[in-house]
């Protein structure tokens, strides 16, 4: 294949000749493997070739993005990892110390500010420097640390039949990327063009080994329909299906031709679409649910070779009903927390409602999984939490916080659900990205759980048992072996974007702490109505069913008497699509749910 120099702009690597057998020569893909200068130009300029139908520029397109895509989360999963293992080191417990201290600082310091962390000023910088050079010290101390993931990868020349050959045999991967064109794609005689605007490439994968490239179109319409749509589905009393149909025309719709034999999509997206949950656009005659067997999510398709081989270490844990006005010695007898009122996002959770449905949850699914240890009330903690070591479940029903930057302070929810509620949902940039409507300072520290004691939050008090366990925080935990994560909380899959890196929160933080499967919300949820959810989701689980295809089968039941996507669509399924060892369990046998419900009100769930 040539590569006309003008695409490239005269400075880089003419591709000639180029056999896919010799692609781990290939100088244009060096960037991506780890042996060369990572160039957004090279990257670009790949996934633009793809979308000429040529074979060889649409396997260098598919072999970049999945050696590219979530890197940064795999370093980070395997640091963290590393670290793991040091924190029991004599030799090394000053240093693990001293940065976690400083960590929790930083946290504390954040939450006593606003969400733009403007009031914190220099102290904040003081901060994020003193952990950074912590986190220094400590990988010289560790190389296992710093190392690098090239070593690790499967070479290009490898990489697309690896990915292949991982795939079920009735399902497709859908691996998308947001790329500025090095020349107008819609131009039939291929002249190249400047200055384009974003777009979005989706590169297809199948079983068989057989790939193909097909745009999808600029960036800005299709965010604008995400953000629309997302908005609509917060509001139970909203008409979804227009902008639902909206979306699937652009997104799908092209997609759909390449996928007449697919049951089941592993869907890695990037920009805004990675907020989406594909199973609440709507084709005109029915949502997407009922098109597939399952959608599993990914943050690259090289996710599908990971191998969930580390063994759990404890019982499955269920924590909810959290005793958020809960108050330790801890507080009493703090002399800073005792004489300070909370201020900037701590004073935001110092009003948190109850959450009855929580309560229902954990004691119905604990009856379910009779190894289950339930935590509630006070036994609720942030603390106990941290503790814990690879639990083989982990199912948490409480508040989920998201704070973006938007104009308005976040307010306390006191109707029936389980969230902070922004006054207006954004799409939040952790990156300053072409497609962002707010960007984000410290976005692992903008997304949280709320446990007990919350309510109590204050700055002073250690924040390893304030009660809010941050994405940070949580990032740092042992989970390595844990099979499945539940967040049954508002809010707690959404986060700050990055593209060609995936959502920093809640979401991105269990894998870094080393979950297979995540299962995360992407709205305020209804407290009532999740209970009903979640019982048919463990009760699928339970009978041996895939994570990913449980979680399709609740959705449709929950549909036949609540038929807006509020309620069924909030769950996705992040990770392994495996059915887990718990269904070696019997199920309790559950009540069917009422065929009627009461009506709501405005945002208000029933």
């Amino acid at each position: 294949m040539l590569v006309p120099g003008p695409w490239l702009g005269g400075s880089h690597p003419r591709l000639i000749g180029c056999h896919p057998d010799d692609l781990d020569k290939a100088p244009v893909l060096g960037y991506a493997t780890g042996d060369g200068r990572k160039d957004s130009t090279v990257q670009n300029l790949l996934y633009s070739l793809s979308a000429l139908a040529d074979p060889l520029a649409q396997r260098l397109a598919l072999a970049t993005a999945l050696l590219h895509k979530g890197r940064t989360l795999d370093l980070r999963a395997k640091q963290a990892r590393a670290q793991l293992a040091v924190r029991q080191s004599p030799a090394l417990r000053e240093q693990v110390e001293k940065l976690a201290r400083l960590r929790a600082e930083l946290e504390a310091a954040i939450w006593s500010t606003g969400v733009d962390g403007s009031s914190g000023g220099d102290k904040l910088k003081r901060l994020r420097a003193d952990v950074r050079a912590a986190e220094e010290q400590l990988a010289l101390a560790v190389p296992s640390l710093k190392t690098e993931l090239a070593h690790e990868l499967p070479p290009p020349s490898q990489i697309v039949e690896r990915v292949a050959t991982a795939l079920p045999k009735d399902s497709a991967l859908i691996e998308i990327v947001s790329m500025r064109p090095t020349f107008d794609l819609s131009a039939a005689d291929d002249t190249t063009s400047v200055g384009l605007a974003q777009q979005y490439m989706a590169l297809l994968l199948f079983p068989s080994g057989k790939y193909v490239a097909v745009p999808l179109g600029k960036t800005e319409p299709i965010d604008g329909n995400i953000a629309e749509l997302l908005s609509l589905l917060r509001n139970p009393s909203s008409k979804p299906q227009p902008v639902a149909e909206s979306l699937y025309k652009l997104v799908m719709a092209p997609l759909v031709p390449h996928l007449s034999s697919v049951q089941q999509l592993f869907i890695s997206a990037d920009g805004a679409l990675q907020l989406l949950p594909w199973a609440a656009m709507h084709d005109g005659k029915q949502y997407l649910l009922h098109s597939y067997r399952s959608m599993v999510y990914l943050t690259s398709g090289r996710d599908l070779l990971r191998l969930g081989d580390a063994p759990s270490r404890s019982a499955p844990l269920l924590i909810g009903a959290p005793d958020f006005q809960h108050s330790r010695e801890l507080f009493a007898d703090d002399p800073i927390s005792g004489k300070t009122t909370p201020l900037g996002l701590y004073a935001s959770v110092q009003s948190l409602a109850a959450l009855p449905g929580t309560r229902r949850e954990v004691e119905q699914l604990g009856a379910m999984i009779p190894t289950a240890r339930v935590w509630q009330d006070s036994s609720a903690s942030e603390e106990g939490l941290k503790q814990q070591s690879a639990p083989l479940l982990l199912h948490i029903a409480t508040h989920g916080v998201f704070l973006d930057a938007g104009p308005a302070q976040p307010s306390v929810t006191t109707d029936n659900q389980r969230a902070l509620r922004p006054n207006q949902p954004t799409i939040s940039m952790a990156d300053g990205g072409a497609a962002r409507l707010s960007v984000v300072p410290d976005p692992m520290s903008m997304s949280a759980l709320l446990f007990a004691g919350a309510a109590n939050a204050k700055a002073g008090v250690n924040p390893d048992q304030d009660g809010v366990l941050t994405a940070q925080e949580a990032s740092l935990m042992d989970l390595w072996g844990t099979e499945l994560v539940v967040l049954s909380a508002c809010d707690s899959a959404r986060g700050s974007l990055s593209v060609g890196e995936g959502v920093y929160g809640l979401r991105r933080a269990f894998f870094i702490a080393g979950a297979e499967t995540l299962v995360a919300s992407a709205w305020p949820i209804s407290d009532r109505e999740t209970v009903a959810l979640m019982q048919r989701y463990y009760r699928l689980l339970l009978q041996g069913q895939p994570r990913a295809q449980a979680m399709t089968a609740a959705a449709r039941e929950m549909q036949r008497t609540h038929s807006h996507p509020y309620y069924w669509a909030p769950f996705s399924v992040f990770g392994q699509d495996t059915p887990l060892r718990l269904r070696e369990l019997k199920p309790t046998p559950i009540a069917k749910p009422p065929l009627k419900r009461k009506p709501v009100r405005g945002r208000r769930a029933s």
